[in-house]
């Protein structure tokens, strides 16, 4: 053969096709044997770029008697009338998908010298029929009638997010619009049912980090809103097979935060991080017999608790072990960042059982320590501070609060807060190596030794 690319070849009985398979590297040998059982006409699919049976540089030829009266069907490639062995000429192109078979390819030169091709003439395997002269003779390996794949890139839906004045790109979707659906859903809040998240689910759009998605638009004015899902209009013209429309763009705008709207304990505990955002939806979360999150109560905590309405967590027990721990409390730090809004913290017991040696450690029911320049409004704590017997007795290497260890109060009622001492219980007789005086302003609690250890001392309120 003049062409180096290798051949397929299918064989046919009459215009049905039953194919069986064979590869040869450039001799026609195989034609003339076909031909001395009378299958002298032939088809011959261009894969161009595409592969058959994930196979390259192969092209596909089909063989076919001439009938006695009418035209001769042809089987396009893939189909199941080609029988079991039908599948090993499918054809597919990564990143793109089939328009169709075509029978005119007309080379096309731009001003740089490169070179495309157009596509005209479409091959419709229902209702097309080849007619050849009876008496016509071919050259050797001539086809009588080639045809080519033409082929059209994915469709894509492209996404853009703000960034100062210009809209910049922030992902891509891309899809083949014969095997998937051309229909996304836009992004939405998963909080329905028993086994809701809490989070966003983002279908086929781009999550970004440290961001929520709002809203979805389809134009840059951001007057078309998406609704719940957003159309592909993209089209291929079949008489050239080019896409129309191949792309369309999506503008969305983002919230600063990873948000989650919990509504019970079980959805925060599945969320939880130090920089969370939460929108709080239920009234009460109650903690008996589950865990304070070590993320929350060890941790520098960034993020949000905001409640629209007002709520609740209560029940919550936290146990200090950990000596390398330089802060605890509900929140190990507070920082500017942060924001609590509307949130009340009620029957929180925390227990210092093991200070950290290090100098600057703080510990309070709410936490180590708490910024001036953090947002906290509306909130109340109510509990008690427990010191436990494995705190270390350089006590002036940290400080202790009833609400928090560097003393900052700001925006918060913490009138209900106790402090006490608890007995050193893996000991006999109980002992209770420290004592407790309690600064009613501050709320900073002084520890020091107990020199009874044997008896319970009060905590001195002064």
């Amino acid at each position: 053969m003049k062409n180096k690319t290798k051949v397929m070849i299918g064989l046919a009985v009459a215009s049905l096709a039953t194919l069986a398979l064979a590869a040869c590297s450039g001799s026609t040998n195989r034609y003339g044997q076909y031909e001395k059982d009378g299958y002298g006409i032939r088809v011959r699919y261009y894969s161009n770029g595409g592969q058959f049976a994930s196979t390259a540089d192969v092209d596909l030829v089909d063989v076919y008697k001439l009938p006695e009266s009418g035209g001769i069907r042809l089987i396009e490639p893939g189909s199941d009338e080609r029988g079991p062995k039908g599948e090993k000429t499918q054809i597919a192109y990564t990143g793109h998908f089939l328009a169709g078979w075509y029978q005119t390819r007309t080379e096309i030169t731009d001003v740089n010298g490169e070179k495309t091709y157009s596509y005209s003439d479409p091959w419709d395997f229902k209702n097309d029929r080849l007619t050849v002269d009876k008496d016509k003779t071919f050259e050797e390996d001539e086809a009588a009638l080639s045809l080519y794949a033409v082929w059209v890139p994915n469709f894509t839906y492209t996404f853009y997010a703000q960034s100062g004045a210009e809209w910049e790109q922030i992902g891509q979707y891309v899809f083949n619009p014969q095997t998937s659906p051309s229909e996304i859903v836009v992004p939405e809040w998963d909080v329905e049912g028993e086994n809701a998240t809490g989070r966003m689910d983002y279908h086929e759009f781009p999550k970004r980090s440290g961001m929520t998605f709002e809203n979805a638009y389809l134009d840059k004015d951001m007057t078309q809103p998406c609704g719940e899902t957003v159309v592909h209009g993209g089209s291929v013209v079949a008489e050239t097979g080019t896409a129309k429309d191949g792309n369309l763009n999506v503008y969305t705008t983002w919230k600063n935060g990873d948000w989650y709207k919990i509504s019970t304990v079980s959805q925060l505990q599945s969320n939880i991080s130090a920089t969370g955002c939460y929108e709080l939806l239920s009234d009460t979360y109650d903690f008996t017999d589950e865990t304070w999150s070590v993320a929350l109560s060890e941790g520098a905590f960034t993020g949000k608790f905001v409640s629209e309405t007002g709520c609740t967590f209560k029940n919550i027990n936290i146990i200090q072990t950990d000596s390398q721990k330089q802060f605890g409390g509900l929140f190990g730090q507070i920082r500017e960042e942060a924001e609590i809004k509307n949130v009340s913290f009620e029957n929180v017991t925390y227990r210092l059982n093991a200070a950290t040696r290090l100098v600057g450690g703080a510990y309070g029911v709410l936490a180590g320590t708490l910024s001036e320049n953090a947002t906290v409004e509306n909130v109340t704590v109510s509990g008690q501070m427990l010191v436990g017997a494995g705190i270390a007795t350089n006590f002036s290497n940290y400080t202790v609060g009833l609400l928090t260890g560097n003393g900052v109060a700001k925006g918060i009622s913490f009138a209900n807060i106790t402090a006490d001492v608890v007995k050193m219980d893996y000991v006999t007789p109980d002992t209770y190596p420290y004592k407790l005086a309690v600064d009613r302003l501050s709320g900073i609690i002084t520890i020091s030794e107990n020199e009874s250890a044997e008896t319970k001392p009060d905590t001195v309120y002064n």
